[in-house]
C-alpha cells in the first residue's frame, strides 16, 4: 500500500484512498488499477468496493447524496477522473473529465451541490484555469472555465515561472464570504 491520502465515512463504510501519483506506481506497480477498499462500521470487516483507473485517489467530498473522489492520475492515461457512488445500484461511476485536466486534486460543491469547482493540473503552456461544472458535476463545459489574471492580464503557466514539462497546479479551492478562491 501506498500513503492514505484521504478517508471518508459514507453510507455505513469508512472508505480510505491512497496510491503514488508523482511515482506513477499507483498502490502497487503491479496493478492495473487502483483498489478503494471500505471498512464496514457494522460489520467490523474491510472489503474491495471498486477498481478504478487511477494512481491515486486524493480527496472524498460528498454532495447530491453522494461519495465523489478525485481520481488525481489515470492509468490509462489522458484527462484526470472525478468517480462517484451511485448507491440506488451500488456500483462507481466515472463522470466526464474536465478537459485538458491531467490531475484532479480538489473539488468545491456550491449552490445546493450543482456548481463544481474542480482543482486541477495541467501543462505548462495551458493558460491555469479552474474548469467549472453548473450541472452538478455531468460536465465541465470550456465557456465556463474560470482564468487567472495579474495586472489585467489572463496568465500562462510561462508567466508564473513554471519550467517546460512541468505542471500548473490548482491544489486547494474553498469558498470565503461567498468568493470562491483557488
Amino acid at each position: 500500500a501506498r500513503p492514505v491520502w484521504g478517508m471518508e465515512v459514507f453510507n455505513g463504510k469508512l472508505y480510505i484512498g491512497c496510491g503514488d501519483y508523482d511515482k506513477n506506481a499507483g498502490s502497487n506497480s503491479s496493478y492495473r488499477y487502483m483498489p478503494l477498499y471500505a471498512y464496514g462500521l457494522k460489520t467490523g470487516h474491510w472489503q474491495l468496493e471498486a477498481k478504478l483507473d487511477d494512481e491515486q485517489l486524493t480527496r472524498f467530498f460528498k454532495a447530491n447524496n453522494t461519495l465523489y473522489i478525485a481520481g488525481t492520475d489515470p492509468i490509462s492515461g489522458g484527462d484526470g477522473h472525478i468517480y462517484y457512488y451511485v448507491p440506488e445500484r451500488d456500483i462507481w461511476r466515472t463522470t466526464v473529465q474536465p478537459g485538458g485536466a491531467a490531475h484532479i486534486f480538489d473539488l468545491l460543491f456550491t449552490e445546493n451541490d450543482m456548481t463544481v469547482y474542480a482543482g486541477v493540473g495541467l501543462w505548462e503552456g495551458d493558460a491555469p484555469r479552474v474548469p467549472i461544472s453548473k450541472n452538478g458535476g455531468k460536465t465541465f463545459p470550456a465557456a465556463n472555465n474560470a482564468y487567472f489574471y495579474r495586472d489585467g492580464k489572463q496568465i500562462t503557466g510561462a508567466d508564473l515561472g513554471i519550467p517546460s514539462g512541468n505542471y500548473a497546479r490548482t491544489y486547494n479551492i474553498f469558498e470565503y464570504r461567498g468568493n470562491v478562491y483557488a
